[in-house]
């Protein structure tokens, strides 16, 4: 990822990345839950309020099923 953003390849190699993130369910559940109040109460802070808070419907279900099973996760971003 970092080539296609322009990093030269000997540079990319020779980066320190941190180590991944996992986290519980319930935290992932709590900051959904805390977005969505926010956005619901100040849908201006986002250009879509509909389409974001539907996505977060959506994790929000994922990480319930990820509770029910005792998973871990975590959330990557590809451009």
């Amino acid at each position: 990822m970092m080539e296609d953003l322009g990093a030269d390849a000997q540079e990319a190699d020779a980066t320190d990345l941190p180590e991944q993130q996992w986290f519980d369910p319930q935290e992932g559940l709590e900051l959904v839950a805390k977005l969505a109040d926010h956005i619901r109460a100040k849908p201006s802070v986002v250009r879509n309020a509909d389409g974001v808070l539907s996505d977060l419907r959506e994790y929000e279900e994922l990480l319930e099923k990820a509770k029910a099973i005792g998973a871990r996760w975590n959330l990557q971003v590809d451009f």
